[in-house]
């Protein structure tokens, strides 16, 4: 599982070198590409297939699996399924330049070319290929407040895309190009938050928000997080003494279900509709694991066949079929420096070789990945900050 293959790094994104030297690594040992469909056929038993088997799939429906990936796979002889939100398409009616060749001539093409999300018409023509499945990502893979507690005060470079998200929707396929820190007025609330299937959204006393946006004008140690944090420390214990009683509201469980039923059910119909195609296979965006029961209850009654879950590492034919087990591919950029370009390649061989005698080193590889996770995630954050 990835996201999109950038030259530099970034979360759950493969560098292009790497993930070339994947696929050759891939195409020269004899490994087979699958779509999620046949993984599904091999588990009910409507097909057998001995070969070396892998499945490639891509989240969020970034541009440059249209501009790099797509022709990159066709190069290879493989196919991949890419999860998309409908909220997220360019709605433009556009079909960008593919510049796989010019990344290969040397040639820096940081442009519009690489960077934003693929149309529809680019949908369509990846999905027609038969080299790209497209599949369903939920419709908004958004954030929401869970919590009436602040964990944060926004300020400029932070990392909370969401909010920004969740102001401007029509502008979200643009957000890469668009987004600025001061359209969501600096010094707003960062309340506890959650992803937007996991949890009911709570909906803060737009009282306190405008309270919190006044105490925090003219504060200039808002890019101190130890300042800020302490901070957010004082204004919940004065909004939990001033609110309390008063802080806001849940979603009712009605309201609950019928946004997920948006998210689960909705965005199907849209991908269907928009690709003439009928989508099976969804990609949750809970971090990997499965949503919520009432979720996967939706996700079952909407027709879905399988659904992804990262609890462990490859695909077993015994499993139950709704479930699609991922792992996500690594940057190997350079700041994890050689060593991790060594690593990733190991554990690509490992994965891919997993069995009797092996399963040992693999699961210590495993482990080895999910600490670098961490790391990455931690310098992330405090890169947020």
């Amino acid at each position: 599982m990835t996201h999109n293959k950038k030259r530099t790094w970034s979360f759950l994104s493969a560098n292009i070198k790497v993930f070339e030297n994947t696929l050759k690594y891939l195409k020269k040992n004899g490994y087979k590409s699958i779509s999620l469909q046949e993984l599904y056929d091999l588990r009910t038993k409507k097909i057998s297939d001995d070969s070396k088997l892998f499945i490639i799939t891509f989240d969020d429906g970034f541009l440059d699996n249209y501009t790099i990936a797509y022709p990159m796979l066709k190069k290879y002889g493989f196919k991949a399924t890419v999860f998309v939100n409908p909220e997220f398409v360019d709605q433009r009616p556009v079909v960008r330049e593919q510049i796989y060749d010019r990344i290969v001539n040397g040639e820096d093409v940081e442009t519009d070319a690489s960077w934003g999300y693929m149309s529809w018409n680019e949908l369509k023509e990846i999905d027609d290929s038969g080299i790209f499945d497209v599949q369903c990502h939920g419709m908004t893979h958004t954030w929401y407040v869970v919590e009436p507690v602040i964990v944060d005060i926004h300020h400029s470079g932070d990392g909370y895309h969401w909010l920004w998200w969740n102001e401007f929707v029509d502008r979200k396929p643009l957000w890469l190009s668009d987004y600025c820190d001061t359209d969501i007025e600096i010094g707003t609330p960062v309340f506890k938050y959650g992803d937007s299937i996991s949890a009911k959204r709570f909906f803060v006393n737009d009282d306190i928000v405008e309270f919190v946006k006044k105490e925090c004008k003219g504060i200039t140690f808002l890019d101190n997080k130890k300042k800020r944090l302490q901070y957010v420390n004082d204004l919940n214990r004065e909004i939990d003494s001033k609110y309390r009683g008063n802080l806001g509201r849940y979603e009712t469980d009605d309201e609950y279900s019928d946004r997920l039923y948006n998210e689960i059910h909705l965005s199907k119909e849209v991908i269907e509709k928009k690709l003439n195609k009928e989508v099976r296979f969804l990609a949750w965006t809970t971090g990997g694991t499965p949503a919520v029961q009432l979720a996967q209850n939706i996700a079952k009654d909407a027709g879905y066949y399988s659904a992804t879950d990262c609890s462990k590492a490859y695909n077993d034919l015994n499993d139950d079929p709704f479930y699609v087990y991922r792992i996500g591919g690594f940057s190997g950029h350079d700041l994890f420096g050689k060593q991790s370009l060594l690593f990733e390649k190991a554990f690509i061989r490992m994965q891919l070789h997993r069995g009797s005698g092996e399963d040992f080193l693999f699961n210590r590889l495993l482990e080895g990945a999910r600490r670098i996770y961490r790391r990455k995630d931690k310098k992330m954050g405090e890169n947020n900050r």
